[in-house]
C-alpha cells in the first residue's frame, strides 16, 4: 500500500520525445550560455538514436547556435557534433532514413548564411572547429552537391579557405579538406578553375611528397591524385595552367622517386598502396590525353618533351611491376602517341628492355633481358603465347601498336611492308602478324587463342577503310610458282585456316578473329572478293557451317552469314563465281530467311548488345577461365552500321552491281550501253569514210567543173578574152601588191620626202625673195631718211644766216637811233635776257620730263616683252599639243585604215575569185559597190578631217582672241602712259610693231614652226634697224636743238622745225611698217604654198571616217593614260616636295638644337644632362631625316619609272604615226591603180561605176544627211578628244 501510495504521488515518467521537446525549448529560450550548452549536450545524446525528432524540433536552434555561440569553442564543438550525429544516425535506429540527410542538407543549403558560417569556422585555429566544419560540409555536399557548390562559390573567400586547409599541419584536417575538395570539384568547372588558381597544384604535389610519394604513400596520396584528376578532367584551362606552370616535370619526378625506392630496397616489403598510387597516377596522366579534347596534342608534346613517355615505357616493361599496373602504363603510352604524327614517327626509334617470360603464373620471374626497339618488343609481347594472367598486358600492348599507326597512312603502309618482308624472308615468325595469320592454329603448340585474335585485330585495324593498305596486304602470298609450287594468296590462306579451325572446332576467338578481318577486308573491295571466290569450295564450306544446327556456334554462324552477304553484295559479273550463279547458290543452300535469322541472332547476342557495358579485360573472366573478349569496338560499330544493308543484299537483282558504296548499276544495262557505244563508233567511222569519199568526188567534180569553165572561157570572143586578161592582170597586181609593198612604201616615202623638200625649198626661196625685197626697201628707207635729215640740218643753218644778215642790216639802219634809244634798248635787252632765262628753265624741265618718260617707256617695254614671250611660249606649246594630237589621230587612222584595207583587199580578192565563174555584170557590180564604199569612206574621211581642223582652228582662235584682248588692254594702258611725253611716240611704235609681230607669229605658228622662227628673226632684225635709225635721228635732232638756244626766236623756230621733222619721221616709219606688212604677206603666201604641197599628200587620209573614229578613241585612251601618268608624276613630285619640306624642317630643328646645345655648353659647362638630352634629340631627328631621305629616294625612283612609261607611250605613238604615213601612201597607190582600171574599162567600152552614180544620187544624199547628223552629234566629243 505504501508503495502504491508513493507511486501515485510520484511525477509522471517522461519519454524520449518529451525530453527532446524540453531540451529544444530550453535551447531556443535560454539566455544563459551554460543552459544552452546543457540543452545541446542532451540533444547530442538523442541525435543518433532519434535523428528525425531532434532535427524537427531543434535544427533551427542548433544552426542559430553556430552563429550566436561561435566565440565559445566548447559550445561550438558540441553543436557541430550534434549536427554530425544527425547526418550519421545509428543504423539500428527506428528513425534512421536517407531522407533525413536530404532534409538536413536542404535546411542548410537554402540559406547562404548557413554555409558561410561553416566556412568562417575554417579561419579558427581550433582543431575540432575546423575538422567538424569540413566533415559537416562534406555531408551536406554529398546530399546536395550542386547547391553546396553554388554556396561555396558565392561565399566570400570560400574557395581560398578550402584550399588553405591543405597546408594545415594536422593530418585529420588535411584529409577532411581533401575529401571535401574531391567532393565539390567533381562536376563544377568553375570551382575547378578557382581551386587551381588558389595554388592547389603546388599543395597537392607537396602533400604527395610529404606522404612518401607513390611508393610509400597511403590514402592521402590517393586522395591527392583523385583531386588532381578532378581539377584537370575535361578542363583545358586548368590543363594549360598546369602545363605552363611547370608541373609536368614534377609528374616525371614522381616516377623517378618510385623507381629509386625500388632500386634501393633489395627485398622490399609488401606495399599494398603502391599499386593503387601508380594506378591513380596513370589515371591522372590519361586525363590530360583524352582523344579529341582541347589541348590534348600540346599535352602529348609536353609529356614527350619532359621524358614521361620513356619513363612510362620503362615501367611497362619492368618485370617487377604488377601486371595490371604494366597494362595501365601501356594504355597511357598509347594515349600519349595516338593521333600525333611527329610523336608517332619518332616512337619507333625508342628502345626498351624486353624480358622473356619463363612461366605464366604472373609472378614476374624472367629469363634473361635484351634491348629491343619498342615496336618489336610490343609485337613480341602481344603475339607470344602466354598465360591468361598476361591478357591485360597483351591487350594494352596491342593498343599501343594500334596507336602507333592510328590516322597515319605512311606508317600503316610501312608496317604492312615490313610484315610482308618478314613473312617472305622467314624472319620474325613469332612477332609477324602475317606469319601468325597465314600459319593458322596448327603452326604452334599450345592453347592460346588470343595469339591469332590479336594478329587478326592488328591486320583488321591496318586495312580498315584503307584501299591502298588492302591492296598491299593482298599482294602477299605463299608458294613459289617457278619451283612448281601452288601459289596461295593471303586471303585464300586465311580463308583456308578459317575453314580448318571450324572443322577442328578451335576456340571461338580464333574463328571470330578471322571473320572480323575478312568481313572488313572484303567490304567495298571487289578485287578481294574475287580473290576469295577464286577458290570454289570456300563458299560451299561456309554455307555448310551456317546451315548446321548447333546452338554453340551462333556467333560464328552469324559472322559467316554476314561474310556471305558481303561476298554477294560486292561480287560482279566477272567474278570467278558470277553474281547470277552465286545468288541461287546462296538462296537454295541457305535461303534469305536463314541468313537474316543468323545475322539477327548475332546482333542480339550479349557479346554485341552489352559490349559497351562489359569490361574488355581480365575482370570479365571467371577464375582460371579466358576473358569474355571476342570483338573489337570498331568492328561492333561497323557491324551495326551495315547490318541492314547486308541483310537486304540477297534481295537485289543479280544484274545490279554495287559500283560505289551506296549506288548500284545494272551490269546487263552496262553491257548493252557498251555494245551500243561500239556500234555507234563503228557507224561514225563508216560515216566518216563516206564523207571522205564524197569529199573526194566533190573535189573531182570541182576540178572537172574548173576544166570545163576554162575550156568554155577559151572559146569566148575577143571581148571576153580581153576582160579575162584584165581580170588576170588585176589579180596579178593584187598578188604582187603584197610582195612589192615594202618597195612601194619606200618609193612613196622618198617621193613624199622629195615633195616636202621641194616645198621647203620653194618656201625658202620665197622667203629669200621677200627678205631681199625687204632689204631693198630698208635701203631706200634709209636713203630717204638720210636725205630728210640732211635737209632738216641745212634749213636751220640757212634760216640762222638770214637772221644774222637781217640783224646786221638792222644794226646799220638804226645806228643813229641807237644812242637815242639806248635806255630803251637796255631795257628791252634786259627783258630779252629774262625771257631767255625763262625759256632755258622751261627747256630743262622739258628735258627732265623727257628722261622720266623714257624711263617709264623702258619699263613698259620690258614688261610687254616679258608678257609677249610668255604668250608666245604658251601658244607654241598649245600648237605643239594640237599638232601632236592631230598627228596621233592621223597615225591611228593609218593603223585602222591599214587593217581595214587588208580586210578590204581580202574581200576584194574573194569577190574577184567568185567573179571568174559568174557573169560580167557581177564583176561590174562589185566594182561599183567597191567604188561606192570608197566614196562613202572618202566623204566621211573628208568631213571628219574638216571637223578636226575646224575644232583645232576654233580652239586656237578662241585662245588667240583672249590673249589679244589682254594685250590690247595692256597696249591701251601703255598708250595712255606714252601721251604724257610728246617724244615717246617712237617707243610706242616699237611696242605696236612687236605686238603685230607677235599676233602674226601666233597666226602662222601652226603652219610651219621653222619658217616662223626665220621670219621672227627677220622681223626682229628689221625692228632693230628701225629703232637704231630712229634713235640716231632723235640724237641728231637733240644736237641741232642745242646749238640754237642763243636766241628765243631761233630756238622757237628750231623747235617747230624739229616737230615737223619728227612728224615726217613718223610718216616714214608708217610707210616702212606698211612695206614690212607686205613682206610678211608674201612670206605667208609662200608658207601657204608649202602647206598646200603637204596637204596634197594627205588627201587620201580623208577617205576613212570610220578609221578616224577608232583613232580618236585610241588618242583618247593614250591621252588618258598619259594624263594619269602625268598626274601620278605630279603626285609623286608633291609627295617628294612634302618630304623634302619635312626634311628641311627637321634640318632646321637640328640646327636650332645644335646651336642651343653649343650655347648651353658655353654658358654653363656644369650641365651635362641637358647637353646629353639635346644630343639624343639631335640623333633622333637625324635618324628621322635619314628615313625621310630614303623615302624621298624611293619616291624619286618611282617618278623615274613613271617618266620611262610616258616616254615608252610616246615612242609607241611615233611608231603608229610612221605606220599611218606608210598606209596613206599605199592607199594613194591603190586609188591610182583603181583609176587606171576604170580607164581601161572605158577604153574597152565597159560601163564603170561613174556611169551609175547618177542612179544612186538620191541614196547618197540620204546617206550624206545621216552622216552629217552623226557628225553633228559627235562633233563636240571629237573636239574634246582632239
Amino acid at each position: 500500500m505504501l508503495r502504491a501510495a508513493l507511486e501515485s504521488q510520484a511525477p509522471p515518467k517522461q519519454n524520449a520525445t518529451d525530453t527532446i521537446n524540453t531540451l529544444s525549448d530550453r535551447l531556443n529560450n535560454s539566455t544563459l550560455l551554460e543552459d544552452r550548452r546543457t540543452a545541446i549536450l542532451g540533444l547530442r545524446s538523442f541525435a543518433r538514436e532519434y535523428p528525425a525528432t531532434v532535427a524537427s524540433t531543434s535544427l533551427r536552434g542548433l544552426i542559430s547556435g553556430l552563429s550566436r555561440d561561435v566565440e565559445d569553442i566548447d559550445t561550438g564543438k558540441v553543436v557541430l557534433e550534434t549536427l554530425l550525429n544527425l547526418f550519421n544516425p545509428d543504423a539500428n535506429s527506428p528513425e534512421a532514413s536517407d531522407d533525413i540527410a536530404l532534409w538536413l542538407a536542404d535546411m542548410f543549403s537554402q540559406r547562404q548564411d548557413n554555409i558561410t558560417i561553416l566556412l568562417d569556422l575554417l579561419d579558427q585555429p581550433d582543431f575540432y572547429s575546423r575538422l567538424y566544419s569540413l566533415q559537416l560540409l562534406t555531408a551536406i555536399s554529398t546530399a546536395r552537391p550542386q547547391r553546396t557548390q553554388e554556396c561555396i562559390l558565392t561565399a566570400p573567400l570560400g574557395t581560398s579557405r578550402l584550399v588553405a586547409v591543405l597546408e594545415d599541419a594536422r593530418e585529420p584536417v588535411r584529409s577532411a579538406g581533401l575529401v571535401l575538395l574531391n567532393e565539390v570539384t567533381q562536376a563544377s568547372t568553375e570551382l575547378q578553375k578557382l581551386v587551381a588558381f588558389e595554388g592547389a597544384f603546388e599543395s597537392i604535389f607537396d602533400l604527395i611528397k610529404s606522404e612518401g610519394s607513390l611508393s610509400l604513400g597511403g590514402i592521402v596520396v590517393q586522395d591527392c591524385l583523385s583531386l588532381l584528376a578532378n581539377l584537370v578532367h575535361l578542363n583545358p584551362s586548368n590543363q594549360n595552367s598546369f602545363r605552363e606552370s611547370g608541373f609536368v616535370p614534377r609528374l616525371g619526378a614522381l616516377l623517378d622517386e618510385e623507381q629509386e625506392d625500388d632500386t634501393e630496397e633489395e627485398d622490399p616489403a609488401p606495399r599494398p598502396n603502391k599499386d593503387k598510387n601508380l594506378w591513380g597516377f596513370f589515371a591522372v596522366l590519361r586525363m590530360f590525353l583524352i582523344e579529341g579534347s582541347h589541348g590534348a596534342k600540346e599535352n602529348q608534346a609536353a609529356f614527350v618533351r619532359h621524358g614521361l613517355l620513356q619513363r612510362v615505357l620503362d615501367l611497362a616493361f619492368d618485370a617487377n611491376v604488377e601486371l595490371r599496373i604494366r597494362a595501365e602504363a601501356l594504355k597511357t603510352c598509347a594515349d600519349i602517341i595516338r593521333g600525333n604524327a611527329p610523336i608517332q614517327e619518332s616512337f619507333g626509334s625508342n628502345q626498351v628492355t624486353m624480358h622473356a617470360i619463363a612461366n605464366g603464373d604472373g609472378a614476374g620471374r624472367t629469363n634473361g633481358a635484351t634491348e629491343a626497339y619498342v615496336i618489336d618488343a610490343l609485337l613480341d609481347l602481344t603475339l607470344t603465347a602466354a598465360s591468361v594472367s598476361f591478357f591485360d598486358v597483351r591487350f594494352a600492348a596491342c593498343e599501343v601498336v594500334q596507336a602507333y599507326f592510328h590516322d597515319h597512312k605512311t606508317i600503316r603502309l610501312h608496317f604492312i611492308d615490313r610484315a610482308i618482308y618478314g613473312f617472305t624472308s622467314g624472319e620474325d615468325e613469332t612477332s609477324n602478324i602475317l606469319s601468325v595469320l597465314m600459319g593458322g592454329p596448327s603452326s604452334y603448340e599450345g592453347s592460346d587463342p588470343y595469339r591469332i585474335w590479336f594478329a587478326a585485330l592488328l591486320a583488321f585495324r591496318l586495312t580498315f577503310e584503307e584501299p591502298e593498305a588492302k591492296s598491299r596486304l593482298r599482294s602477299a602470298s605463299e608458294g613459289d610458282a617457278e619451283q612448281g609450287e601452288e601459289v596461295v594468296t593471303c586471303i585464300q590462306s586465311m580463308t583456308g585456316n578459317l575453314i580448318g579451325a571450324l572443322q577442328a572446332k578451335e576456340d571461338s576467338r580464333v574463328i571470330v578473329g578471322y571473320l572480323m578481318l575478312l568481313s572488313t577486308w572484303l567490304f567495298e573491295d571487289a578485287e578481294s572478293v574475287n580473290d576469295l571466290l577464286a577458290e570454289g569450295s570456300t563458299v560451299q564450306s561456309l554455307v555448310q557451317v551456317v546451315i548446321k544446327p548447333d546452338r554453340s556456334l551462333e556467333v560464328e554462324q552469324g559472322l559467316i552469314a554476314f561474310l556471305l552477304g558481303i561476298l554477294y553484295e560486292y561480287s560482279t559479273k566477272d567474278s570467278p563465281i558470277p553474281r547470277r550463279k552465286l545468288q541461287p547458290l546462296l538462296n537454295n543452300a541457305l535461303g534469305k530467311d536463314n541468313l537474316t535469322q543468323r545475322v539477327s541472332k548475332l546482333r542480339q547476342s550479349h557479346l554485341l548488345r552489352e559490349f559497351e557495358v562489359t569490361p574488355q579485360d581480365l575482370s570479365s573472366a571467371e577464375p582460371g577461365m579466358l576473358p569474355e573478349v571476342f570483338f573489337d569496338q570498331i568492328f561492333v560499330e561497323f557491324f551495326k552500321d551495315n547490318y541492314s544493308r547486308i541483310v537486304r543484299s540477297l534481295d537485289k537483282d543479280p544484274g545490279v552491281e554495287t559500283a560505289r558504296p551506296l549506288d548500284g548499276i545494272d551490269r546487263d544495262l552496262l553491257d548493252n550501253l557498251r555494245a551500243q557505244i561500239a556500234e555507234k563508233a563503228e557507224a561514225q567511222q563508216k560515216a566518216e569514210n563516206e564523207v571522205f569519199e564524197v569529199n573526194q568526188k566533190w573535189e573531182q567534180a570541182q576540178s572537172e567543173l574548173r576544166r570545163l569553165e576554162e575550156k568554155s572561157n577559151n572559146e569566148r570572143g575577143t571581148m571576153r578574152t580581153i576582160n579575162e586578161k584584165l581580170h588576170s592582170d588585176h589579180d596579178a597586181e593584187l598578188g604582187s601588191l603584197k610582195i612589192s609593198h615594202g618597195k612601194e612604201l619606200t618609193k612613196l616615202q622618198e617621193q613624199h620626202k622629195k615633195e616636202q623638200q621641194q616645198a621647203q625649198t620653194k618656201a625658202q626661196q620665197d622667203l629669200k625673195d621677200a627678205r631681199t625685197k625687204f632689204d631693198k626697201e630698208m635701203v631706200d628707207l634709209r636713203t630717204k631718211l638720210g636725205k630728210e635729215i640732211s635737209d632738216a640740218r641745212a634749213k636751220p643753218e640757212k634760216e640762222l644766216k638770214d637772221v644774222r644778215n637781217e640783224l646786221r642790216d638792222m644794226r646799220t639802219k638804226h645806228e643813229l637811233d641807237l644812242r637815242d634809244a639806248k635806255a630803251k634798248s637796255d631795257k628791252e635787252l634786259a627783258d630779252t635776257r629774262a625771257r631767255v632765262e625763262k625759256l632755258e628753265a622751261e627747256l630743262k624741265s622739258v628735258k627732265v620730263f623727257r628722261a622720266k618718260s623714257e624711263q617709264e617707256l623702258e619699263e613698259a617695254r620690258g614688261r610687254l616683252d616679258k608678257e609677249l614671250k610668255e604668250i608666245h611660249a604658251k601658244h607654241e606649246r598649245a600648237l605643239e599639243d594640237a599638232h601632236s594630237s592631230h598627228a596621233q589621230a592621223l597615225q591611228d587612222s593609218q593603223g585602222k585604215h591599214q587593217a581595214e584595207l587588208m580586210e578590204s583587199q581580202a574581200a576584194h580578192e574573194k569577190e574577184l575569185g567568185d567573179a571568174k565563174s559568174k557573169h560580167e555584170a557581177d564583176f561590174r557590180g562589185s566594182i561599183a559597190k567597191h567604188d561606192n564604199e570608197l566614196k562613202a569612206v572618202h566623204a566621211k574621211s573628208e568631213k571628219s578631217t574638216k571637223d578636226v581642223k575646224d575644232s583645232i582652228t576654233r580652239e586656237l582662235k578662241d585662245k588667240h582672241d583672249q590673249e589679244l584682248q589682254v594685250l590690247q588692254i595692256k597696249l591701251e594702258k601703255a598708250e595712255k602712259d606714252s601721251k604724257q611725253a610728246q617724244k615717246g611716240d617712237k617707243e610706242l611704235k616699237n611696242v605696236r610693231a612687236k605686238f603685230e609681230k607677235a599676233e602674226k607669229e601666233l597666226q602662222e605658228a601652226h603652219k610651219n614652226s621653222k619658217e616662223t622662227q626665220e621670219l621672227g628673226t627677220k622681223l626682229k632684225k628689221a625692228e632693230k634697224d628701225l629703232a637704231d635709225a630712229l634713235s640716231k635721228h632723235s640724237k641728231e635732232l637733240k644736237d641741232t636743238a642745242s646749238t640754237h638756244d642763243k636766241a628765243l626766236q631761233a630756238a622757237t623756230s628750231k623747235s617747230s622745225d624739229a616737230d615737223k621733222q619728227i612728224k615726217a619721221a613718223k610718216d616714214a616709219q608708217s610707210k616702212l611698217e606698211d612695206q614690212l606688212a607686205a613682206a610678211r604677206k608674201d612670206a605667208e603666201d609662200a608658207k601657204k604654198k608649202a602647206a598646200s604641197a603637204s596637204d596634197s599628200t594627205s588627201t587620201a587620209s580623208k577617205m576613212q571616217q570610220t578609221e578616224l573614229e577608232t583613232l580618236r578613241k585610241r588618242i583618247t585612251d593614250l591621252e588618258t593614260e598619259s594624263a594619269a601618268s602625268i598626274k601620278t608624276i605630279e603626285q609623286l613630285r608633291t609627295v617628294n616636295g612634302t618630304t623634302l619640306e619635312k626634311v628641311k624642317e627637321r634640318d632646321t630643328k637640328i640646327k636650332t638644337l645644335e646651336e642651343s646645345k653649343h650655347a648651353d655648353v658655353k654658358d654653363n659647362a656644369k650641365k651635362p644632362a641637358v647637353s646629353k638630352d639635346d644630343s639624343d634629340k639631335v640623333k633622333k631627328l637625324e635618324k628621322e631625316v635619314k628615313e625621310q631621305e630614303r623615302k624621298a629616294v624611293g619616291l624619286q625612283e618611282a617618278l623615274e619609272v613613271m617618266k620611262a612609261a610616258v616616254e615608252e607611250k610616246e615612242e609607241s605613238r611615233q611608231g603608229a604615226q610612221t605606220e599611218l604615213d606608210d598606209l596613206l601612201l599605199v592607199l594613194g597607190d591603190l586609188e591610182e591603180k583603181r583609176a587606171k582600171d576604170k580607164k581601161k574599162l572605158k577604153e574597152l567600152g565597159e560601163k564603170t561605176s561613174d556611169d551609175e552614180e547618177e542612179e544612186d544620187d538620191d541614196e547618197e544624199e540620204e546617206d550624206d544627211e545621216e552622216d552629217e547628223d552623226e557628225d553633228d552629234a559627235n562633233g563636240p566629243r571629237d573636239s574634246d578628244v582632239d
